[in-house]
């Protein structure tokens, strides 16, 4: 006979989403949040993501995946949230009965008075592609190769062929050009890149790994092991073009072909899916048609930026808070209560942009309840540009046309802050450099540095291995630990400062934070902690 438990708020899923709207329900008001994560650790997908690009929008401060996933455990902790963790859901019934099954746990079913669906999605595999070819070894989702790598310390392959250019396919491209194997090319279906243009620029083109577009895979070679691959480009009827036809030898290739909403709990639960989005079909306050069962992050629909998933999940927290409080009603709080709810402080600011013209940005700053819990998101510092009214132009760029420049112009995306600004920069007749499109004088000091001496803020792995006291030669620990520079390295020397890196090891305990390595190769930059 099952055991049944009750509960105000059920979360399932404890990545970003689900740490986020866990917290926001719980500081909302909610008595008892329970977070169910089928996994032993929570995080989602952010522990592997050793890469920075994370809480530009959330703390105003570029993070890696762990260390922005660790910050928001912290908070759901701190909060009073019921972890369970090595658990999973068997199902959802319409009246909110969860069923679940764990080794803490066993099988038991917890009634809630609402539920947050925070699964997350999964990576699409050869099988949704339909590529002819046998099924050697070597074939690999890019998010599986980044496991491999980043927290199993095991490489794929030497020569690596990456097929689609999502974000993740792009950043794991460098990862392992860093770590020693060849990326012969990216290659993309579209006649565009899929990723982030700053990924594009970072991870490919600061490497000069080759970027293919508009072509595929029609063919797979290789019995045992992957041993090359057949590229071509298509027609409009979606059919090889033969003059297009070429052959690229490989060993391994990383599928980077896009993400499907993790649904199948919403399936069985009898949830309305879209069939675009593949994520449940949810009013304005992310609720589906069952009232009281509400969707946010990647099982929604597939975000970007964790930090969008972040503030769309901090309101789903709330409108769920909002639904238990207005018993069987739906959720009102971002329909008839927002202006109650929160404050906003506009503070504006003239920052001066070069010596004639001014800028006037926007602040928004967010006020928090009486709980201390961000409205909207905390620290939402970074800067909304707006237009001045007069339409000034923001560079410092003459009347010259620098499409005349010709091979001088360099395409640059500043990575400063969110707004992610294209700049051109370019020579002028006497051979000084002129930029155009930055909106402050970060990104224009950003863009002098790219043309001069371009850097990086770079992250890899240090194998920790911690022996048994009463015997030295018995290791109880051995992993790798995740780490990144405090300063950014010169784009020259990353290599150099990864081989460096690998070199070491690690005898000691350590926590997030902890210098790693001093004084790099003289640099005067430390490695530091960010996953221990």
């Amino acid at each position: 006979m099952l055991t049944t438990q009750h509960a105000d708020i059920i979360v399932i899923g404890g990545g970003p989403a689900g740490l986020t709207s866990a917290y926001s329900a719980k500081v909302s008001g909610a008595n008892k949040v329970v977070l169910i994560e089928r996994d032993n650790e929570l995080g989602g997908i952010l522990p592997q993501c050793i890469h920075t690009g994370f809480g530009l929008y959330e703390f105003g401060e570029e993070l890696t995946g762990p260390e922005y996933a660790i910050r928001w455990i912290k908070r759901v902790r701190d909060a009073g949230v019921e972890i369970l963790t090595g658990t999973m859901v068997l199902s959802i019934s319409t009246d909110k009965e969860v069923t679940i099954m764990g080794i803490s746990t066993g099988i038991i079913t917890i009634k809630a008075k609402s539920i947050i669906l925070a699964m997350g999605c999964r990576e699409k595999t050869r099988g949704a592609l339909g590529i002819p070819g046998y099924r050697p070894a070597g074939i690999f989702t890019a998010g599986c190769a980044q496991r491999l790598v980043n927290i199993e310390g095991l490489m794929p392959g030497k020569e690596i062929f990456v097929l689609g250019s999502g974000d993740i396919g792009l950043i794991m491209a460098r990862r392992l050009t860093l770590e020693g194997a060849k990326v012969v090319a990216v290659c993309e279906k579209q006649d565009h890149p899929g990723g982030l243009e700053r990924n594009v620029q970072q991870c490919l083109h600061d490497f000069n790994i080759p970027l293919i577009l508009s072509s595929s895979i029609i063919e797979i070679h290789g019995v045992k092991r992957v041993e090359a691959v057949t590229l071509a480009e298509f027609d409009k009827q979606n059919k090889p073009i033969p003059e297009t036809i070429r052959k690229i030898p490989c060993d391994t290739i990383l599928l980077s072909v896009g993400l499907i909403p993790e649904n199948e709990l919403s399936r069985n639960a009898g949830i309305v899916l879209d069939q675009m989005t593949l994520g449940p079909v949810v009013n304005q306050d992310m609720e589906t048609q069952i009232p009281g069962v509400f969707a946010c992050g990647n099982v929604l629909k597939v975000y970007d930026l964790v930090d969008h998933v972040t503030e769309d999940a901090i309101k789903v927290g709330k409108s769920a808070f909002y639904y238990i409080k207005n018993s069987s009603e739906s959720a009102s709080y971002f329909t008839e209560d927002k202006e109650q709810s929160q404050t906003l402080d506009e503070k504006k600011l003239n920052i001066d942009c070069n010596s004639d013209k001014k800028k006037e940005i926007i602040i928004n700053k967010i006020s928090k309840d009486d709980r201390g819990m961000p409205l909207i998101a905390e620290n939402k510092n970074i800067p909304e540009i707006r237009e001045n009214k007069n339409g000034s132009d923001t560079t410092d760029v003459d009347s010259e046309n620098e499409e005349t420049f010709g091979a001088d112009i360099k395409k640059i995306t500043c990575t400063i802050c969110p707004v992610g600004c294209s700049i051109k920069a370019y020579k002028d007749n006497e051979g000084n450099w002129k930029f155009k499109g930055y909106k402050c004088k970060r990104g224009l000091e950003y863009s002098k540095d790219e043309v001069t001496n371009p850097k990086r803020t770079l992250t890899t792995s240090i194998l920790q291995k911690l022996y048994n006291d009463s015997d030295i030669e018995t290791v109880t620990i051995s992993r790798l630990v995740a780490v990144r520079s405090d300063k950014p390295v010169p784009l020259n020397k990353t290599r150099e400062f990864v081989q460096e890196i690998c070199k070491e090891r690690l005898d000691k305990t350590v926590e997030i934070g902890d210098i790693a390595l001093a004084n790099v190769l003289g640099s005067g930059i430390n490695i530091i902690v960010t996953r221990p």
